[in-house]
C-alpha cells in the first residue's frame, strides 16, 4: 500500500507570491515563489498522482507578514480551509494569546494537535494530543507537539494559563496507545519542535515511522533517519511544499520517495483561491509604498553574517548606545532585493525580529569587553545555506563575536555578537 504525506511548515503569513533566497554556484540568487493559491494548484495536480494522502501544517502559521498580525490571524481561516489539511500544531501562533488563537482553530475544519501543551489550574490537556486518520486502508496515528519554548523564552501573554513540555516524557505513551487501543499501522510526529530537537526525541522513542518537523526551516532535499524514523522539512513561508509517499507493508514502511517541491512563479494560481487572497489583502494597498532603495540584496537566508542582520544591527549601533548588539541568527523574512523597497518587504523582514540591546553605559578609555568574550573572538560560525562545497560536515553550531570598527568620533570600539541554534546535519541539505 502507498500513502502520500504532503508538508507545509513555517509560512509565517505569506500569502502571496514573494521573493525567496536560494544558493547557486556563485553565491546567492533571488527569485519570486510561493503562496496559498499557487500550493493550492500544485496540492491539486498532486492529489490526482497521489490520491491516498494527507497534508499537514507545522505550525508558525498566524503570524508573519503585517496584514496577517495586522489582524491577529483573522484573515486566514477561510483561505487555509480550502487546503484540505488533515492537522497542524503551533509555535508563534499563540502570539495573540490562546484564548484568540482557539478562537482561530475553531473557524478552521481541521484541529490543532499538542500532547504537549497543558492547563496550569487543572493539569489537563489543552489541546488533543493525537489524531486517528483511515487512509488507503491504513489506520494512521498522528501525535502533535507545538513548540516547547512558548512558555519559557517568549512574552508572558503566549502562554496565559498554559504549561509547555519538552513532550519527551508524554510522547512515548501517545505512541504506545496509537499501536495498541487505537490499532494503528504507522505513526506520525508532527512536530514544531525544530529538527536537532526532533532528532532527540526520535532517538528516545524509536517505535515512530516519520516526523514531520517544522520551526528550524531547514530545506531537505533528502529524508534524514532518526530512531528508524523518516524525518522530513520542507523550508519556510509557503516557498516549498514537502512530498513523503510511503510503501507499507503489514504495518511497516518497505520503501519511500521523497521531493521538495518550489512553489515556483511559473505555476497557474488556483483562480478562486486567489481572489479571495486579493479580497483579504485589500485594506493593506499602503504596504506596496516605495519606502526606500537597496542597491545590495538584504537576506536572512543564513545563521550568521547575513546582510539584513548586519543592516539592522549597524542600524542599532548609529542610534542606540550600548556595549553589545544582539540579533538572533535565524532564516527568517522574505530577502529584499536590489532596487525600490516596499513598505511590505520592510515589515516582513522586521515583524517578529525580536532583536535585542544591551544598553550599558559605554566602556570607558582602555576598556573593552575582550575579556569577557575572548574566547569566542574571531571564530566564525557554520552558517547554512552555503555553496555546497563550503559546508561544513558537522553537527551544531556557535556564536561568532567579532570588534566593531569605532565610529567617526573616536567612541569606543564595540563587539557584534549573533546567537545561532543547532541546524541540521548538512549531508542532508540542499540549497
Amino acid at each position: 500500500m502507498n500513502l502520500t504525506l504532503f508538508q507545509l511548515n513555517d509560512v509565517h503569513g505569506y500569502l502571496n507570491l514573494h521573493q525567496e533566497v536560494f544558493y547557486g554556484p556563485t553565491g546567492p540568487e533571488y527569485r519570486r515563489c510561493g503562496g496559498y493559491a499557487r500550493i493550492a494548484s500544485l496540492l491539486s495536480a498532486l492529489r490526482e498522482a497521489y490520491p491516498e494522502s494527507l497534508l499537514f501544517d507545522g505550525g508558525d502559521t498566524f503570524h508573519g507578514t503585517r496584514p496577517v498580525v495586522a489582524t491577529q490571524g483573522d484573515i486566514l481561516p477561510d483561505i487555509l480551509n480550502e487546503l484540505g489539511i488533515a492537522a497542524m500544531t503551533a509555535h508563534w501562533d499563540f502570539a495573540y494569546g490562546p484564548a484568540h488563537l482557539k478562537t482561530l482553530t475553531d473557524r478552521l475544519n481541521y484541529p490543532l494537535l499538542a500532547a504537549n501543551v497543558f492547563h496550569l489550574d487543572t493539569g489537563a490537556l489543552a489541546y488533543a494530543p493525537t489524531q486517528l486518520f483511515e487512509v488507503a486502508g491504513l489506520r494512521v496515528g498522528v501525535v502533535g507537539l507545538a513548540c516547547p519554548i512558548v512558555d519559557k523564552t517568549m512574552s508572558a501573554h503566549f502562554s496565559t494559563g498554559l504549561r509547555f513540555t519538552d513532550g519527551a516524557a508524554e510522547l512515548p505513551g501517545h505512541v504506545q496507545r496509537l499501536r495498541t487501543e487505537e490499532r494503528a499501522d504507522i505513526i506520525i510526529l508532527l512536530s514544531h519542535c525544530g529538527f536537532p530537537q526532533d532528532v532527540a526525541l526520535l532517538e528516545g522513542c524509536p517505535s515512530i515511522d516519520v516526523c514531520l518537523s517544522s520551526h528550524t526551516h531547514n530545506r531537505l532535499y533528502t529524508p534524514f533517519v532518526a530512531g528508524g524514523a523518516l524525518v522530513i522539512q520542507s523550508g519556510s513561508h509557503g516557498s516549498f511544499l514537502g512530498r513523503l509517499t510511503l510503501t507499507i507493508e503489514e504495518g511497516q514502511v518497505t520503501g519511500h520517495n521523497h521531493e521538495l517541491h518550489e512553489i515556483s512563479e511559473d505555476i497557474v494560481p488556483d483562480a478562486a483561491l486567489q481572489a479571495r487572497i486579493d479580497a483579504a489583502l485589500g485594506p493593506f494597498v499602503n504596504l506596496r509604498e516605495v519606502v526606500g532603495v537597496t542597491a545590495t540584496a538584504l537576506h536572512r537566508g543564513t545563521s550568521v553574517e547575513c546582510p539584513a542582520d548586519d543592516f539592522l544591527l549597524a542600524s542599532l549601533r548609529a542610534v542606540v548606545p550600548a556595549d553589545l548588539y544582539f540579533s538572533n541568527g535565524w532564516r527568517y523574512g522574505a530577502p529584499i532585493v536590489p532596487g525600490p523597497v516596499q513598505l511590505q518587504s520592510r515589515k516582513s523582514q522586521g515583524q517578529p525580529l525580536a532583536s535585542r540591546v544591551c544598553a550599558r553605559p559605554a566602556p570607558g578609555p582602555g576598556r573593552n569587553l575582550h575579556g569577557r568574550f575572548h574566547h569566542l573572538a574571531g571564530r566564525a560560525a557554520p552558517v547554512w545555506p552555503q555553496p555546497p562545497e563550503n559546508r561544513p560536515a558537522r553537527r551544531g553550531g556557535h556564536a561568532r563575536v567579532s570588534e566593531a570598527a569605532p565610529p567617526s568620533g573616536g567612541a569606543p570600539a564595540r563587539h557584534v555578537y549573533r546567537r545561532i541554534s543547532r541546524f541540521a546535519p548538512v549531508s542532508s541539505l540542499r540549497t
